[in-house]
């Protein structure tokens, strides 16, 4: 009986996880323009998921750069945006930083393999404006990349956000223009940055997060 039941519930999972895709891919399919979309894996309940997600073109973030993008068709969902940052180092606070800067902890450092960066050195400027044709702001921020908060799920890249001016509902049959500028940072010569935008039914689960760094706090 036991295992009937088991076997029920997977498939009504499975069934709402197939549904849940296929809605998805038939909302994103009417987006058009710069960037590329995808559809994000749903995982259910417990550990979230789902929605969408649009990359715009990487930017070399050790020299200037300025750039114009178009898009229509995102989903009539509520979006985030992040200016996205391809690093492998553990970036932390200054205090955390110098801790495993002290020859007690080299060892360990060593044997792990890590590579220590503090946020409060990048002293590159992001700006981003995402407005519709008509002029109406969504998301607009102009700070060096040091002021931001970074979040980070799991291993992958770092997003930075304004916390100020990060979230927007767009409507799928406006156009919107979103412009992005660097002004060059040194310490990040070796990465690149992209704007991507999130929306959906995305969600982060607190123990997704394995990094969550203030802005512009413990710099001083």
């Amino acid at each position: 009986m036991k295992t009937l039941r088991s076997y029920f519930v997977t498939g009504i999972t499975f069934l709402l996880l197939f549904q849940s895709s296929c809605s998805t891919q038939s909302k994103i399919a009417h987006y058009s323009g710069d960037g590329e979309i995808k559809a994000m894996p749903d995982y259910g309940l417990i550990q979230g998921g789902g929605g969408c997600t649009v990359k715009f073109k990487p930017i070399k973030l050790d020299q200037p750069a300025h750039f114009t993008y178009h898009f229509k068709g995102l989903p009539h969902w509520r979006s985030s945006l992040y200016f996205t940052i391809e690093d492998s180092r553990e970036w932390t606070d200054k205090r955390q930083y110098e801790f495993y800067q002290q020859p007690s902890q080299a060892a360990w450092v060593a044997t792990n393999r890590f590579k220590f960066a503090t946020y409060c050195d990048p002293k590159g400027t992001i700006s981003v404006s995402l407005k519709d044709t008509k002029g109406n702001v969504m998301v607009q921020f102009e700070r060096m990349l040091s002021e931001l908060r970074w979040s980070r799920a799991g291993l992958g890249p770092w997003d930075l956000y304004d916390e100020h001016s990060v979230n927007f509902t767009p409507k799928t049959d406006v156009e919107y223009v979103l412009e992005v500028s660097v002004d060059p940072d040194p310490t990040l010569k070796e990465d690149v940055g992209y704007v991507s935008i999130r929306g959906g039914k995305l969600r982060e689960t607190l123990w997704a997060k394995s990094s969550f760094l203030p802005a512009g706090k413990d710099c001083g």
